[in-house]
């Protein structure tokens, strides 16, 4: 979405909400039923979390009129830091997705229930946070408009999540149109939401016209994922007034197993990256025995994980360290001749020998905390290299698990205080290249 397109929604957004009005939109918070399996609740720490955003469900209180007097515009904005670039990721509801969903929801005409609509999926949390608008609005029916949004939705499913490229102008060009569309006079705003800082607490988050009479924001729950009353022994879905319902979810370290699962499962949350599946090529190769290939690939590695937008810092620490820790370990076999007569190490030298080395080099600049810490991972390094060893099997996934889950406190320090993955990727390359 371009500026020019964005600041006018933007502006539409501004007058409508500022207008006077006796009964103005609502938005806010939702409890949560009792059981829900959402973590509701927990803080968005920069650089230590990820943000996810997912439209869950829309309610259109005259659901017959739409497609026949009304077209409705359903529109989602979330701009956030990703890397070291500003993305605007945009979700235009698609004319057909809303029309099969009206008055199929178990005889509720109206409501449109969504399963997974996601916004943004599991984005780094930065400290300039997220810039969040979510509009519901409609005009008069014209095959001309349905056309225009309708490829405009096609386009932000094509398009939406990811970096904006050359072929991207051509979305950029439809949402300028979706922009001249909102400055028809005939455009009703049914409800907006428009807030710079959208990242406070994970939970439900609720964008709506005014809520029905006697009604306050304590009597909703969501369950079933439907917005509900509380105690109403129906279980009905609320009814009689325009809103979405949106999650906000949190989620911590990627390197956290699942539960009642063995800790490699936390690596299905690295697949596809380009560094882990340059780790599958790293083992390969000390299974090979080819180790100064294997050496390279590490170093390689390490770059592309400092490179990753889709990392926070604490992660890009751990990854870093857990590597290098899972080479160590397989490495060890390779450090035999046959008859049991150890030989030197296949790397040129020992990494922990860097972190030292730059751990007494920024204690005499007077940085001893920054000192400290790096001494601290080196320790720690030290005797994770010092365990077991790969499994008989031959297969990394458990070694490299367990190598994360080792390092997760230590660098959860060393990010607080102050110490960046480049830093550490610098000081272990710098005693591997030691003789």
């Amino acid at each position: 979405m371009s500026d020019l397109a964005w600041n006018r929604i933007k502006d539409l957004v501004d007058n409508f909400i500022s207008r006077p009005s006796p009964q103005p939109p609502f938005f806010g918070a939702v409890a949560a039923a009792a059981g829900d399996g959402l973590a509701v609740g927990r803080d968005f720490v920069p650089e230590a979390s990820y943000f996810s955003v997912r439209l869950l469900a829309m309610r259109l209180a005259e659901g017959g009129r739409y497609f026949v007097d009304y077209l409705p515009l359903g529109v989602c904005v979330a701009e956030y830091t990703y890397g070291s670039e500003r993305r605007r990721v945009p979700l235009i509801l698609s004319n057909e997705t809303v029309k099969q969903m009206l008055g199929d929801a178990g005889g509720q005409p109206g409501h449109v229930h969504f399963t997974n609509m996601p916004i943004v999926r599991r984005a780094p949390v930065k400290e300039d946070n997220v810039a969040l608008f979510v509009g519901l609005f409609r005009m008069p029916y014209t095959d001309v408009a349905r056309s225009v949004l309708q490829l405009a939705a096609d386009v932000s499913a094509e398009v939406g999540g990811v970096a904006f490229s050359a072929g991207a102008r051509v979305a950029s060009k439809l949402y300028d149109r979706v922009a001249d569309i909102f400055s028809l006079g005939a455009v009703q705003p049914r409800l907006a939401f428009l807030d710079g800082m959208a990242l406070s607490k994970s939970g439900y988050l609720l964008v709506s016209g005014p809520l029905p009479p006697n009604t306050t924001a304590n009597d909703l729950v969501v369950e079933d994922n439907q917005l509900r009353l509380k105690g109403d022994p129906k279980g009905q879905a609320l009814d009689g007034f325009d809103y979405c319902l949106l999650v906000i979810e949190q989620r911590g370290s990627l390197f956290t197993p699942v539960e009642n699962r063995p800790a490699s499962s936390m690596l299905s949350s690295l697949a596809g990256m380009p560094f882990h599946e340059r780790w599958r090529g790293v083992s390969t190769l000390l299974a090979q025995r080819k180790a100064a290939d294997a050496e390279q690939a590490l170093l390689t590695l390490r770059a592309e994980v400092i490179a990753s937008p889709d990392l926070t810092e604490e992660d890009r620490l751990i990854a870093i360290g857990g590597y290098d820790v899972a080479y160590a370990q397989y490495e060890q076999p390779l450090l035999g001749r046959a008859g049991g007569t150890a030989t030197r190490g296949f790397r040129s030298g020992t990494p922990v020998t860097g972190l030292k080395a730059m751990a007494a080099a920024r204690r005499e600049q007077g940085d001893k905390a920054t000192g400290n810490t790096l001494d601290a991972i080196a320790l720690n390094l030290q005797k994770a290299q010092a365990g077991n060893g790969p499994p008989v099997d031959g297969n990394s996934d458990d070694v490299l698990a367990e190598a994360f889950l080792g390092l997760r406190a230590t660098m959860a320090t060393a990010r607080s205080q102050g110490v960046r993955a480049a830093t550490l990727a610098t000081a272990l390359s710098l005693g591997q290249a030691r003789s």
